[in-house]
């Protein structure tokens, strides 16, 4: 996927909701939408499955580059699912696009 198609897929999921990222939406919705954004833009998001609260897990979420095999964002698991989101935009903005 091109750097044009990856912000078009942003600009068309801001169509559709274009006060941003609602948190009434179920937290599975959020964590779906930003897994699928961030594999549009050729990044991967894990969440962790270790025990909560241990020194670097806080029970969130990573962002890995798999191209480079590197953690981008939330080394100590500490994205939440719209923090993801929000990452993925300024991953965009900043010309990153797959």
């Amino acid at each position: 996927m091109s750097f044009r198609s990856s912000r078009h897929s942003l600009r068309k999921i801001y169509a559709r909701n274009p006060g941003g990222y609602h948190t009434q939406e179920k937290p599975k919705t959020l964590e779906n939408r930003a897994r699928r954004l961030a594999r549009r833009l050729g990044l991967r998001v894990h969440k962790s499955q270790w025990r909560i609260g241990t020194k670097d897990n806080r029970g969130r979420f990573q962002v890995l580059d798999p191209k480079h095999e590197r953690i981008i964002a939330g080394e100590k698991f500490d994205l939440t699912a719209e923090g993801v989101i929000v990452f993925c935009q300024k991953w965009v903005a900043k010309g990153r696009g797959a």
